[in-house]
């Protein structure tokens, strides 16, 4: 049996749903996404993994690419515009925070869908209809959070990353 809905990513504007799976589940990969975002489910009894997952996240940012960005951030001066909070910050984080921070774009922001593989584009729009289509209206204006901060250039600067000898750099480039 596949794994349907992988995961929920969550930007500082925007947010998405993942899934992966084959033709004959694709159905259900897409009521499963539409029930998620009808009742998230954002349960109390969660809690108890946040230490864990604040590790995951941590380990997750040792990799060169993740040290480029922070350096990157910093060196722009605009405080964390990576969203990244602190270590402390995140493990105080409770479901009931999460809630507060997610309910209402997953209930109300606009969706986009995009769907890869060998689908006809009538079976799409069907599939969708029945699905993501069925929720309750959703705002019809874009919005901006109160917090949106531009990133502003000040001209060129340079950044010194210092890797392990086992690791590989690979390139980064942002414009």
């Amino acid at each position: 049996r596949r794994v349907l809905f992988r995961s929920l990513i969550v930007d500082r504007e925007s947010f998405a749903l993942l899934g992966d799976t084959r033709r004959p589940s694709l159905d259900r990969e897409m009521e499963t996404m539409t029930a998620f975002l009808a009742d998230p489910g954002f349960r109390d009894s969660a809690n108890v993994r946040i230490p864990d997952l604040v590790d995951s996240l941590e380990q997750g940012l040792t990799d060169p690419t993740s040290k480029a960005l922070l350096e990157l951030s910093d060196m722009l001066g605009q405080g964390n515009w990576l969203g990244y909070p602190t270590k402390k910050e995140l493990r105080a984080t409770r479901m009931a925070d999460i809630k507060a921070a997610l309910a209402d774009p997953l209930s109300n922001e606009q969706l986009e869908v995009t769907i890869v593989g060998d689908l006809p584009e009538a079976e799409a729009i069907d599939l969708v209809a029945r699905t993501l289509g069925a929720l309750p209206p959703r705002r019809n204006t874009l919005t901006i959070r109160p917090d949106f901060k531009p990133v502003v250039h000040n001209g060129p600067k340079t950044v010194n990353l210092t890797l392990p000898a086992d690791q590989k750099a690979s390139a980064l480039l942002m414009v």
